[in-house]
């Protein structure tokens, strides 16, 4: 349900997508509304996208959060704000609350969250080991791309150790099949890729 005008916000968690420029802009408001509001609960946390669609699934089961439109638990609607434990509300309304209770102003141009929320996506990887990263170059057939494109896969080591030392040895070529020849991604062909989903190919 949404926050009535009248509810004093004493709480506020905020979970958003990192790379998503609102959850930086975010960050910068509530440090200004806890300067303000001592007593205020406050929480802001960073999610990749699969754990960001776990917690939504999560919370749409919640009983506190029957009656909420599902518009504001969709992923593409990061970052989820949900004040005093049961509202969930859009980002301007939060901005709208400070304006109306203590004047805050964020006139800042989009792209400069934009950056910050690029920066807190690259420390994320630095600093957690639980990663291992590779990569590959794929050769599209359109006129719009004339050189390969490259994607970065981040491997969840911790999770999944074996399914991610197989995708590794297959995508640098050091994987052997039973006639010890080595077996690779190298020029394979992919057969259809999800929008934010997933990509079908490498028959090797």
């Amino acid at each position: 349900m949404q926050i009535p005008p009248s509810v004093p916000i004493k709480e506020v968690s905020i979970t958003g997508l990192y790379k998503d420029a609102e959850v930086e802009k975010l960050r910068l408001a509530l440090r200004f509304f806890q300067e303000k509001q001592k007593t205020l609960k406050a929480e802001l946390k960073n999610m990749l996208p699969m754990e960001y669609e776990i917690l939504i699934d999560e919370l749409k089961k919640e009983e506190r959060f029957h009656g909420t439109p599902l518009m504001l638990f969709k992923g593409s609607t990061s970052p989820l704000i949900v004040v005093n434990q049961k509202y969930v509300i859009k980002a301007q309304a939060l901005y709208d609350y400070l304006y109306e209770t203590y004047f805050y102003e964020d006139n800042s141009k989009m792209f400069i969250y934009t950056r910050r929320a690029m920066t807190e996506y690259a420390r994320f990887f630095q600093e957690n080991k639980r990663y291992e990263y590779v990569y590959m170059d794929f050769v599209i057939d359109h006129e719009k791309y004339k050189l390969p494109q490259r994607v970065v896969f981040a491997l969840d080591m911790q999770n999944a150790p074996k399914t991610c030392k197989n995708f590794i040895e297959l995508v640098t070529g050091t994987h052997k099949g039973p006639d010890g020849k080595p077996l690779s991604y190298k020029d394979t062909i992919i057969h259809k890729v999800w929008n934010n989903g997933f990509i079908q190919g490498g028959e090797i």
